[in-house]
């Protein structure tokens, strides 16, 4: 008798476990989710380059002084550009404006300090 309790009880979840997991399945759709493509941002063609307005590499003063003007300016002018040559740059924060496109140049490095 002791062995006949664990025996019908394997039975019945046996027997109803596969039924219960069948009508327990949530609905498969047919379609995947749609995901909405952002479109990719557009510049004005203008370039303001940081050399033009005093940036010396390895000189964060410097660099900082010019690439604030640059991005100040290009932000004022309606947007385009600011283009950074190649080198290594020494910067602190940069805060960028509306309709500012930071481009870095091939073989050109930022490197940020506090």
């Amino acid at each position: 008798m002791n062995i006949l309790k664990p025996l019908i009880l394997i039975l019945f979840f046996g027997l109803t476990l596969p039924v219960w997991a069948q009508t327990t399945r949530l609905p498969q759709t047919e379609t995947p989710p749609v995901i909405p493509e952002w479109p990719l941002p557009v510049f004005d063609k203008r370039e303001f380059n940081v050399i033009e307005f005093g940036a010396e590499p390895n000189n964060q003063q410097k660099f900082m002084t010019a690439l604030n003007g640059a991005i100040d300016e290009c932000h004022q002018a309606g947007g385009g550009r600011v283009r950074i040559p190649k080198g290594i740059w020494l910067s602190g924060p940069i805060h960028l404006k509306s309709n500012v496109n930071l481009h870095l140049d091939e073989g050109a490095e930022v490197r940020f300090s506090q």
